[in-house]
C-alpha cells in the first residue's frame, strides 16, 4: 500500500520525452511512498510529452503536480537547477524521463537519509544508489552500473578527495535534503553536471551516504547509451589510439580535477566566515586541501605528482591515472 503526502519532491527534466515518460511516471506514483509533488521541467519539447504529462496525471489527485516551462532551450542541468529552486519539500529526488524506478526506491533512500539525521543533526545529506542498466525494453544489460564503471564503495570511494576527479552518483539514483539545496542552489555556471556538482558540494560540506543494490532501471537507448557502455575499456582504449599525440588526451584527469577546484575555491570566497561556520566547521581544512591542490596543479612536475599520490587523490582506473599523473607532470 502506498504512503502518501510524503515529504519528497520529485523532478523532471523534460525534452520530447514521450516514448517512455508515461512508464517513469507510472514509477514514480506507484512508490512505496510516494512523493507530496512532481515538478516537471520542460526544456521546449516539440513533441507530445506535455499533453501526455497532463493526460495522465489530471486525473489522478493522488499526487500534486506542475509543469514548468523554459522560454529557450536551455539543458538538462539548467532544467534541474531551476526545478531545485520551486522543489518546496524538505526532501528532493532527480528524475530522468526515461527511466522506470523500483517501487521502494524512495522509502529504501529515505530511510537512509533518517539515519543519517539520527547520526549526524541537521546538516547538507545526499542518499544515493547503484542503477541497473537495460535496454529500451528494460531488459537487464548490466546489473550494477557503479561496478562497471569500476566504482567500489568499501575502498571509501565516496571522499572529497575522489569526487573531484569523477562522480559516482548518477542523478537520477539521489535523494537530498533542503540544507543541500539551500548552497546547491542556484548552480554556478561552469559545473560540468548537476549531479556532480551536488555530490562535489556535499562531500565538502555534509554526509554522502551509498545504498549498494541497484533501486532505479537506467534505460539505454540511441544518444544516451555511451554512459553505461559495457565495452567502455574497448571504447576507452580506441579513444586514446586516436588521440594518443593531441596532447588534450593527456589533460583528462587533471583537467576535471584543476576545474571543480577552481570552482569550490570560487564558491568558498563567495561566502562570509559566518556563512562558513553554520556550513561547516570542517570547511576551513578542506578549504586549505583546496588551496593545496590548487598550488599543486598549477606547479607541476614531478613533486606534485608524488604528492597528489601520496595524498591520494588519484583516478579510478590505470587509464586515467596514466593520462592524469602525465598531465600534472609536463604542467608549467
Amino acid at each position: 500500500m502506498n504512503t502518501y503526502n510524503s515529504d519528497i519532491s520529485v523532478i523532471m527534466a523534460v525534452y520530447n520525452g514521450s516514448k517512455y515518460i508515461i512508464e517513469q511516471i507510472e514509477s514514480i506514483i506507484n512508490q512505496t511512498i510516494m512523493p507530496k509533488e512532481l515538478i516537471f521541467i520542460d526544456d521546449c519539447s516539440n513533441d507530445d510529452s506535455i499533453r501526455i504529462i497532463n493526460e495522465h496525471l489530471s486525473d489522478k489527485n493522488k499526487i500534486s503536480y506542475k509543469i514548468i516551462k523554459n522560454k529557450i532551450n536551455s539543458g538538462y542541468i539548467k532544467s534541474f537547477g531551476y526545478g531545485l529552486q520551486e522543489a518546496s519539500c524538505n526532501y528532493i529526488a532527480l528524475s530522468d524521463q526515461d527511466d522506470v524506478w523500483h517501487r521502494n526506491k524512495l522509502e529504501t533512500l529515505l530511510q537512509e537519509m533518517h539515519n543519517l539525521e539520527g547520526k549526524y543533526g541537521n546538516k547538507p545529506f545526499l542518499v544515493f544508489s547503484d542503477v541497473s542498466v537495460v535496454d529500451d525494453k528494460l531488459n537487464i544489460l548490466f546489473n550494477s552500473f557503479n561496478k562497471l564503471h569500476k566504482f567500489r564503495s568499501k575502498r571509501n570511494n565516496i571522499n572529497f578527495k575522489n569526487i573531484c576527479l569523477h562522480n559516482v552518483a548518477p542523478g537520477m539514483s539521489m535523494l537530498i535534503n533542503k540544507e543541500l539545496k539551500k548552497t546547491a542552489v542556484p548552480f554556478p555556471d561552469d559545473i560540468a553536471q548537476h549531479d556532480w556538482w551536488l555530490i562535489l558540494l556535499c562531500s565538502l560540506i555534509g554526509k554522502v551516504s551509498y545504498i549498494d543494490k541497484p533501486l532505479v532501471l537506467y534505460r539505454q537507448h540511441g544518444a544516451n547509451s555511451f554512459g553505461a557502455n559495457p565495452w567502455i575499456d574497448l571504447v576507452w582504449f580506441r579513444l586514446v589510439l586516436n588521440n594518443i599525440y593531441k596532447k588534450k588526451m593527456f589533460n583528462i584527469g587533471s583537467d576535471f580535477l584543476m576545474e571543480n577546484i577552481l570552482m569550490l575555491k570560487n564558491y568558498i570566497q563567495t561566502k562570509t566566515c559566518k556563512q562558513l561556520e553554520a556550513l561547516d566547521n570542517r570547511i576551513t581544512v578542506k578549504n586549505k586541501l583546496i588551496k593545496k591542490i590548487y598550488q599543486k596543479l598549477y606547479k607541476g612536475g614531478i613533486s606534485s605528482v608524488l604528492w597528489m599520490i601520496l595524498h591520494g587523490i588519484n583516478a579510478k582506473d590505470w587509464r586515467r591515472k596514466l593520462f592524469y599523473y602525465f598531465a600534472i607532470l609536463i604542467k608549467k
